[in-house]
């Protein structure tokens, strides 16, 4: 399966540049409600619906290869459906800290596996996917001032960057992980400015509402830029 992190724009939470407020925590009741990608190519949005205990229970993608995905859960276990042309059904386990222990996803003739592991802390250093059966692969994660700096895979090793701003509601890290899991097996302290593994490299700028969340993340390669827009729905 293809962890929320790393190689793309879509799988980044970033900061950098230009903001037009100084971040400031915003309110813990507020979630997002909707997230519009825009590039050069197409756009589109993703609506996010949940329960009454704030858990995300309903994902609708209205871009290529458009669907819909829902979430149940079960005490430690989390169980999501694809429903669209392409479809799958995701279990996922969480540990006693609440953060993902392993993911087992289905689809049509396949299943993949991973597994994560934590340090006496409880943060993550490293996961191992299985596919089938193919040999496992295994990505290590480094952090630095409780943020992810590095992963390593096959000794391939990328790089990313974080201004000194903390991390608010918005971030693309976090966000990327609620979509894929309902749960997460990483966060970081503070927001990215920018990222590099052959062959991408990413600089990225945000702008803030009022009270400090992440309104819009503009994401650069130097040939071109990628926006993703986000409302939230506050009670």
């Amino acid at each position: 399966m293809k962890l929320p992190i790393i190689t793309c724009f879509a799988l980044l939470v970033v900061s950098c540049s230009k903001k037009e407020t100084a971040p400031v925590n915003p309110k813990v009741t507020c979630r997002i409600a909707t997230a519009t990608f825009t590039g050069s190519s197409y756009t589109f949005t993703y609506t996010l619906n949940y329960d009454d205990s704030g858990r995300l229970i309903k994902l609708v993608y209205d871009g290529p290869s458009a669907y819909t995905k829902t979430f149940v859960y079960s005490d430690k276990m989390i169980y999501t459906n694809l429903a669209g042309i392409n479809s799958a059904k995701d279990t996922i386990i969480l540990n006693d800290a609440g953060r993902i222990a392993s993911i087992t996803e289905s689809t049509t003739g396949s299943v993949n596996k991973t597994s994560f592991a934590y340090d006496a802390n409880g943060q993550v250093y490293s996961s191992t996917t299985q596919k089938d059966n193919n040999l496992p692969v295994t990505i290590s994660y480094l952090f630095t001032n409780s943020d992810l700096t590095n992963t390593i895979t096959g000794g391939v090793k990328d790089t990313t960057t974080y201004s000194p701003d903390s991390a608010v509601i918005g971030n693309l890290d976090d966000f990327n992980q609620l979509i894929y899991f309902g749960s997460h097996y990483f966060t970081n302290k503070h927001l990215k400015t920018g990222y590099s593994g052959t062959p991408f490299y990413y600089t990225y700028s945000y702008t803030f509402d009022a009270e400090g969340k992440i309104t819009n993340i503009n994401s650069s390669d130097g040939h071109s830029t990628e926006t993703y827009a986000f409302t939230y729905l506050c009670k």
